[in-house]
């Protein structure tokens, strides 16, 4: 996937502390940290550049075993900027090949972003995938086809642009732990063909220092030569961002950021956008 590196700013590894230091000056307060609503299992999501209203459900009691079972605000402000804002590098078209990583119960990414690709794959635990799915059904905008989801149009607004192509997308929903990088990567590729995946896209999925390494190995290990990787997150601990940025550099990689004047008003209230792509394509 071409990206306009001008819009980014490339992020040293002798640089990581000052540029981790730089970000936690945004950070949020700690009363926020991020999800969207806890306090009920149905909750209304709204992107309003882009002037589109979703219904999620979350399960609540799943909270204990899994951060997936709720729904963060990272996924909702990059979804509404790569959408509709016009300074956003990020541009989808109906030849790219997604795969999401962490998707969570949410489908945030995928209802909106699914059908504006030639493919596009969620991926997650085993046990987020069915109230994805049905999250992704009640609020997927355009016309689609998938051998693991039920449906196969949009099903909450009629109002959206059919495809230039008049080829529907092609949507799927499989299983992806980090812990079993081999298994998880191998699914994928199984659903992908042999193809190169042209964007990996995840949003807040730096939370725990043990699954970063096995966060970081499964987008390599789906990376062609050309693939970028996208991860949002939101500015909480910077002890794990730095952690974050040096496995990167470990995996022999390049890591790069939006620069502020790119991102939304929203996402400059206390998030990153990264880019990361090989050293050596």
């Amino acid at each position: 996937m071409a990206i306009d590196l001008s819009s980014f700013e490339e992020v040293f590894e002798d640089d990581i502390h000052s540029h981790i230091y730089e970000l936690s000056g945004h950070k949020l307060s700690a009363k926020r940290l991020g999800y969207v609503d806890r306090s009920s299992e149905t909750i209304e999501i709204s992107l309003p550049m882009s002037k589109i209203d979703m219904t999620i459900v979350q399960s609540l009691t799943g909270l204990s075993e899994s951060t997936g079972y709720v729904c963060w605000e990272t996924a909702s402000y990059l979804t509404d900027w790569i959408l509709s804002d016009e300074n956003c590098p990020i541009r989808l078209n109906n030849d790219m090949t997604v795969v999401e990583l962490g998707s969570g119960v949410g489908g945030i990414l995928v209802s909106q972003f699914g059908p504006q690709v030639k493919k596009y794959v969620a991926t997650d635990q085993k046990p987020i995938l069915k109230l994805l799915k049905k999250n992704f059904v009640n609020n997927v905008r355009g016309e689609y086809t998938s051998e693991t989801c039920d449906g196969g149009s949009s099903s909450k607004d009629k109002n959206y642009s059919r495809r230039s192509n008049g080829d529907a997308a092609v949507i799927e929903f499989v299983e992806c732990d980090w812990e079993y990088v081999e298994h998880g990567v191998s699914t994928v590729k199984e659903v992908i063909g042999d193809v190169e995946i042209d964007l990996v896209i995840a949003c807040d999925t730096i939370y725990n220092e043990y699954l970063i390494p096995h966060f970081i190995r499964s987008f390599k290990s789906l990376m062609g030569a050309n693939t970028a990787v996208l991860v949002g997150l939101q500015v909480r601990d910077e002890v794990l961002m730095e952690i974050f940025a040096e496995k990167i550099f470990e995996e022999d990689l390049k890591l790069y950021y939006v620069r502020n004047e790119y991102l939304s008003s929203q996402l400059l209230q206390g998030y990153v956008v990264y880019y990361i792509e090989r050293v050596n394509p």
